[in-house]
Protein backbone atom coordinates (compact mmCIF):
# COMPACT_ATOMS: atom_id res chain seq x y z
CA UNK A 1 0.00 0.00 0.00
CA UNK A 2 2.87 2.37 0.72
CA UNK A 3 4.23 1.85 -2.80
CA UNK A 4 0.74 2.37 -4.21
CA UNK A 5 0.36 5.68 -2.39
CA UNK A 6 3.82 6.98 -3.23
CA UNK A 7 3.68 6.04 -6.88
CA UNK A 8 0.23 7.49 -7.40
CA UNK A 9 1.08 10.78 -5.69
CA UNK A 10 4.65 11.41 -6.71
CA UNK A 11 4.41 9.96 -10.22
CA UNK A 12 8.02 8.78 -10.22
CA UNK A 13 9.17 5.30 -11.09
CA UNK A 14 12.31 3.52 -9.95
CA UNK A 15 14.38 1.37 -12.28
CA UNK A 16 12.69 -1.74 -10.87
CA UNK A 17 9.29 -0.19 -11.52
CA UNK A 18 10.22 0.52 -15.15
CA UNK A 19 11.42 -3.05 -15.64
CA UNK A 20 8.27 -4.41 -14.02
CA UNK A 21 6.15 -2.20 -16.28
CA UNK A 22 7.89 -3.57 -19.36
CA UNK A 23 7.20 -7.13 -18.26
CA UNK A 24 3.56 -6.24 -17.58
CA UNK A 25 3.12 -4.70 -21.03
CA UNK A 26 4.85 -7.68 -22.58
CA UNK A 27 2.54 -10.01 -20.70
CA UNK A 28 -0.57 -8.23 -21.95
CA UNK A 29 0.66 -8.11 -25.55
CA UNK A 30 1.74 -11.77 -25.59
CA UNK A 31 -1.45 -13.08 -23.98
CA UNK A 32 -3.76 -11.14 -26.30
CA UNK A 33 -1.74 -11.98 -29.42
CA UNK A 34 -1.68 -15.72 -28.71
CA UNK A 35 -5.33 -15.85 -27.68
CA UNK A 36 -6.55 -13.86 -30.67
CA UNK A 37 -4.46 -15.95 -33.08
CA UNK A 38 -5.98 -19.18 -31.78
CA UNK A 39 -9.50 -17.78 -31.56
CA UNK A 40 -9.47 -16.24 -35.04
CA UNK A 41 -7.39 -18.69 -37.07
CA UNK A 42 -7.41 -21.89 -35.05
CA UNK A 43 -11.10 -22.49 -34.50
CA UNK A 44 -14.42 -21.41 -35.93
CA UNK A 45 -18.01 -22.59 -36.04
CA UNK A 46 -18.43 -25.85 -34.15
CA UNK A 47 -14.87 -25.65 -32.86
CA UNK A 48 -15.54 -22.56 -30.75
CA UNK A 49 -16.03 -24.62 -27.57
CA UNK A 50 -12.55 -26.10 -27.94
CA UNK A 51 -11.21 -22.61 -28.60
CA UNK A 52 -12.72 -21.24 -25.39
CA UNK A 53 -11.35 -24.08 -23.28
CA UNK A 54 -7.89 -23.78 -24.81
CA UNK A 55 -7.41 -20.02 -24.62
CA UNK A 56 -8.75 -19.93 -21.05
CA UNK A 57 -5.39 -21.29 -19.87
CA UNK A 58 -3.23 -18.83 -21.83
CA UNK A 59 -3.29 -16.03 -19.19
CA UNK A 60 -1.84 -18.40 -16.58
CA UNK A 61 0.65 -20.02 -18.96
CA UNK A 62 2.04 -16.66 -20.06
CA UNK A 63 2.09 -15.41 -16.45
CA UNK A 64 4.12 -18.41 -15.31
CA UNK A 65 6.50 -17.87 -18.25
CA UNK A 66 7.00 -14.20 -17.35
CA UNK A 67 7.55 -15.11 -13.69
CA UNK A 68 10.23 -17.62 -14.72
CA UNK A 69 11.93 -15.02 -16.92
CA UNK A 70 11.89 -12.61 -13.98
CA UNK A 71 13.30 -15.42 -11.80
CA UNK A 72 10.58 -15.12 -9.21
CA UNK A 73 10.77 -17.87 -6.57
CA UNK A 74 8.15 -20.61 -6.64
CA UNK A 75 6.72 -19.42 -3.34
CA UNK A 76 5.96 -16.00 -4.81
CA UNK A 77 4.42 -17.57 -7.92
CA UNK A 78 2.12 -19.74 -5.83
CA UNK A 79 1.13 -16.99 -3.38
CA UNK A 80 -2.19 -16.24 -5.19
CA UNK A 81 -3.16 -19.85 -4.48
CA UNK A 82 -1.74 -20.29 -0.99
CA UNK A 83 -2.72 -16.97 0.56
CA UNK A 84 -5.22 -17.31 3.40
CA UNK A 85 -8.86 -16.85 2.36
CA UNK A 86 -11.68 -15.53 4.55
CA UNK A 87 -15.31 -16.42 4.97
CA UNK A 88 -16.23 -12.96 3.76
CA UNK A 89 -14.53 -13.50 0.41
CA UNK A 90 -16.22 -16.89 -0.07
CA UNK A 91 -19.64 -15.49 0.83
CA UNK A 92 -19.15 -12.65 -1.64
CA UNK A 93 -18.09 -15.08 -4.36
CA UNK A 94 -21.31 -17.06 -3.90
CA UNK A 95 -23.85 -14.36 -3.03
CA UNK A 96 -22.82 -11.61 -5.46
CA UNK A 97 -23.50 -13.50 -8.72
CA UNK A 98 -26.74 -14.89 -7.26
CA UNK A 99 -28.05 -11.45 -6.27
CA UNK A 100 -26.86 -9.86 -9.51
CA UNK A 101 -28.61 -12.44 -11.70
CA UNK A 102 -31.78 -12.48 -9.57
CA UNK A 103 -31.94 -8.68 -9.84
CA UNK A 104 -31.46 -8.91 -13.60
CA UNK A 105 -34.22 -11.52 -13.81
CA UNK A 106 -36.63 -9.33 -11.86
CA UNK A 107 -35.88 -6.36 -14.12
CA UNK A 108 -36.45 -8.38 -17.30
CA UNK A 109 -39.80 -9.63 -16.01
CA UNK A 110 -40.96 -6.21 -14.81
CA UNK A 111 -39.99 -4.50 -18.05
CA UNK A 112 -41.46 -7.28 -20.16
CA UNK A 113 -38.31 -8.01 -22.18
CA UNK A 114 -38.15 -11.48 -20.67
CA UNK A 115 -40.71 -14.12 -19.76
CA UNK A 116 -40.60 -17.25 -17.63
CA UNK A 117 -40.20 -20.44 -19.64
CA UNK A 118 -42.27 -23.29 -18.20
CA UNK A 119 -39.98 -25.79 -19.91
CA UNK A 120 -36.83 -24.09 -18.65
CA UNK A 121 -38.20 -23.78 -15.11
CA UNK A 122 -39.14 -27.46 -15.05
CA UNK A 123 -35.74 -28.51 -16.37
CA UNK A 124 -33.73 -26.42 -13.91
CA UNK A 125 -35.65 -27.37 -10.79
CA UNK A 126 -35.30 -31.13 -11.10
CA UNK A 127 -33.07 -33.05 -8.70
CA UNK A 128 -30.76 -34.06 -11.53
CA UNK A 129 -30.38 -30.43 -12.60
CA UNK A 130 -29.45 -29.38 -9.07
CA UNK A 131 -26.81 -32.10 -8.89
CA UNK A 132 -25.56 -31.11 -12.34
CA UNK A 133 -25.37 -27.51 -11.14
CA UNK A 134 -22.98 -28.48 -8.33
CA UNK A 135 -20.85 -30.53 -10.69
CA UNK A 136 -20.68 -27.73 -13.25
CA UNK A 137 -19.68 -25.18 -10.60
CA UNK A 138 -16.85 -27.48 -9.50
CA UNK A 139 -15.71 -28.00 -13.09
CA UNK A 140 -15.84 -24.31 -14.02
CA UNK A 141 -14.08 -23.48 -10.75
CA UNK A 142 -11.12 -25.54 -11.94
CA UNK A 143 -11.31 -24.30 -15.54
CA UNK A 144 -11.29 -20.67 -14.41
CA UNK A 145 -7.80 -21.08 -12.92
CA UNK A 146 -6.14 -20.03 -16.18
CA UNK A 147 -7.86 -16.67 -16.36
CA UNK A 148 -7.93 -15.96 -12.64
CA UNK A 149 -4.24 -16.67 -12.12
CA UNK A 150 -3.35 -14.47 -15.08
CA UNK A 151 -5.73 -11.57 -14.56
CA UNK A 152 -6.06 -11.47 -10.78
CA UNK A 153 -3.01 -13.45 -9.64
CA UNK A 154 -0.46 -11.71 -11.86
CA UNK A 155 -1.76 -8.66 -13.75
CA UNK A 156 -3.98 -7.01 -11.10
CA UNK A 157 -1.35 -6.93 -8.31
CA UNK A 158 1.30 -5.65 -10.73
CA UNK A 159 -0.92 -2.79 -11.90
CA UNK A 160 -2.34 -2.04 -8.45
CA UNK A 161 1.14 -1.45 -7.05
CA UNK A 162 1.74 1.37 -9.54
CA UNK A 163 -1.71 2.74 -10.36
CA UNK A 164 -4.03 2.02 -7.44
CA UNK A 165 -7.11 -0.16 -7.24
CA UNK A 166 -9.52 1.75 -9.49
CA UNK A 167 -7.13 2.29 -12.40
CA UNK A 168 -5.71 -1.22 -12.11
CA UNK A 169 -9.18 -2.75 -12.13
CA UNK A 170 -10.19 -0.69 -15.15
CA UNK A 171 -7.07 -1.71 -17.07
CA UNK A 172 -7.48 -5.39 -16.20
CA UNK A 173 -11.12 -5.17 -17.25
CA UNK A 174 -10.20 -3.68 -20.62
CA UNK A 175 -7.59 -6.37 -21.24
CA UNK A 176 -10.04 -9.04 -20.11
CA UNK A 177 -12.68 -7.69 -22.48
CA UNK A 178 -10.27 -7.54 -25.42
CA UNK A 179 -9.24 -11.11 -24.65
CA UNK A 180 -12.82 -12.31 -25.26
CA UNK A 181 -13.68 -10.26 -28.35
CA UNK A 182 -13.04 -12.93 -31.04
CA UNK A 183 -15.09 -15.53 -29.15
CA UNK A 184 -17.90 -13.07 -28.44
CA UNK A 185 -18.01 -12.09 -32.11
CA UNK A 186 -18.22 -15.71 -33.25
CA UNK A 187 -20.93 -16.53 -30.70
CA UNK A 188 -22.97 -13.49 -31.80
CA UNK A 189 -22.58 -14.52 -35.44
CA UNK A 190 -23.77 -18.05 -34.66
CA UNK A 191 -26.77 -16.63 -32.76
CA UNK A 192 -27.49 -14.23 -35.60
CA UNK A 193 -27.51 -11.16 -33.34
CA UNK A 194 -25.69 -8.14 -34.81
CA UNK A 195 -22.12 -9.37 -34.04
CA UNK A 196 -20.35 -5.95 -33.80
CA UNK A 197 -22.90 -4.45 -31.41
CA UNK A 198 -23.30 -7.53 -29.24
CA UNK A 199 -19.53 -7.98 -29.06
CA UNK A 200 -19.07 -4.41 -27.82
CA UNK A 201 -21.80 -4.89 -25.21
CA UNK A 202 -20.42 -8.20 -23.93
CA UNK A 203 -16.84 -6.90 -23.81
CA UNK A 204 -18.09 -3.76 -22.06
CA UNK A 205 -19.80 -5.86 -19.43
CA UNK A 206 -16.56 -7.73 -18.78
CA UNK A 207 -14.90 -4.37 -18.01
CA UNK A 208 -17.59 -3.54 -15.45
CA UNK A 209 -17.62 -7.07 -14.01
CA UNK A 210 -13.88 -6.83 -13.37
CA UNK A 211 -14.70 -4.60 -10.38
CA UNK A 212 -16.46 -7.46 -8.60
CA UNK A 213 -13.52 -9.78 -9.23
CA UNK A 214 -11.00 -7.18 -8.07
CA UNK A 215 -12.95 -6.59 -4.87
CA UNK A 216 -13.09 -10.34 -4.28
CA UNK A 217 -9.32 -10.56 -4.79
CA UNK A 218 -8.47 -7.55 -2.62
CA UNK A 219 -10.38 -9.09 0.30
CA UNK A 220 -7.74 -11.82 0.66
CA UNK A 221 -5.21 -11.51 -2.19
CA UNK A 222 -6.14 -15.07 -3.11
CA UNK A 223 -7.56 -16.14 -6.47
CA UNK A 224 -9.50 -19.08 -5.01
CA UNK A 225 -12.59 -16.98 -4.14
CA UNK A 226 -12.31 -15.36 -7.58
CA UNK A 227 -12.32 -18.82 -9.16
CA UNK A 228 -15.47 -19.64 -7.20
CA UNK A 229 -17.10 -16.38 -8.32
CA UNK A 230 -16.12 -17.16 -11.91
CA UNK A 231 -17.55 -20.66 -11.69
CA UNK A 232 -20.81 -19.52 -10.10
CA UNK A 233 -21.36 -16.87 -12.77
CA UNK A 234 -20.58 -19.14 -15.72
CA UNK A 235 -23.10 -21.72 -14.50
CA UNK A 236 -25.91 -19.55 -13.10
CA UNK A 237 -26.19 -17.07 -15.99
CA UNK A 238 -26.99 -19.59 -18.76
CA UNK A 239 -29.28 -21.47 -16.37
CA UNK A 240 -31.23 -18.30 -15.65
CA UNK A 241 -31.41 -16.84 -19.14
CA UNK A 242 -31.74 -18.52 -22.52
CA UNK A 243 -33.97 -19.28 -25.44
CA UNK A 244 -36.17 -22.23 -26.43
CA UNK A 245 -36.22 -23.68 -22.90
CA UNK A 246 -32.47 -23.48 -22.28
CA UNK A 247 -32.98 -21.06 -19.39
CA UNK A 248 -35.62 -20.22 -16.79
CA UNK A 249 -36.23 -16.87 -18.47
CA UNK A 250 -36.44 -16.49 -22.21
CA UNK A 251 -34.90 -13.25 -23.43
CA UNK A 252 -33.23 -11.86 -26.51
CA UNK A 253 -29.43 -11.90 -26.15
CA UNK A 254 -29.10 -8.25 -27.14
CA UNK A 255 -31.44 -7.00 -24.40
CA UNK A 256 -29.77 -9.21 -21.81
CA UNK A 257 -26.29 -7.93 -22.68
CA UNK A 258 -27.47 -4.31 -22.59
CA UNK A 259 -29.08 -4.86 -19.18
CA UNK A 260 -25.96 -6.50 -17.74
CA UNK A 261 -23.80 -3.59 -18.91
CA UNK A 262 -26.18 -1.05 -17.36
CA UNK A 263 -26.23 -2.93 -14.05
CA UNK A 264 -22.45 -3.35 -14.09
CA UNK A 265 -21.90 0.37 -14.65
CA UNK A 266 -24.40 1.26 -11.90
CA UNK A 267 -22.46 -0.82 -9.36
CA UNK A 268 -19.02 0.65 -10.09
CA UNK A 269 -19.43 3.58 -7.63
CA UNK A 270 -20.14 1.09 -4.83
CA UNK A 271 -16.94 -0.79 -5.57
CA UNK A 272 -14.98 2.46 -5.68
CA UNK A 273 -16.17 3.28 -2.16
CA UNK A 274 -15.08 -0.22 -1.07
CA UNK A 275 -11.65 0.32 -2.62
CA UNK A 276 -11.30 3.68 -0.88
CA UNK A 277 -12.29 2.12 2.44
CA UNK A 278 -9.70 -0.63 1.97
CA UNK A 279 -7.04 2.00 1.25
CA UNK A 280 -8.02 4.01 4.33
CA UNK A 281 -7.93 0.92 6.56
CA UNK A 282 -4.51 -0.05 5.20
CA UNK A 283 -3.15 3.43 5.91
CA UNK A 284 -4.47 3.33 9.48
CA UNK A 285 -2.88 -0.08 10.01
CA UNK A 286 0.38 1.18 8.59
CA UNK A 287 0.29 4.24 10.81
CA UNK A 288 -0.45 2.13 13.89
CA UNK A 289 2.45 -0.19 13.03
CA UNK A 290 4.83 2.76 12.75
CA UNK A 291 3.71 4.18 16.09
Amino acid sequence: MRNERLNSTEGCLSHDDVVEAKYTIGYIAATLAIAWAVEIFGFSGTGIAQSVLLVAFFPAIVAFAVNVIQRKPARAQLKPLTHRITGRSVVFAVVYPLLFIVAAAVITLITGVGRISAEGLSNKLSVNSLLLFLVLVAVTFLLSFGEEYGWRGYLLPALTKRHGKFAATTMVGIVWGLFHIPVYYQLAAIAGINPPTLTVLDAGFVVTFAFAFSYCYYLTESILPCMLLHGMWDVILPAAFGQRGSGIIEIDGFYLSALLVAMGVALIPWFITRFNKMNANALREEGAAIV
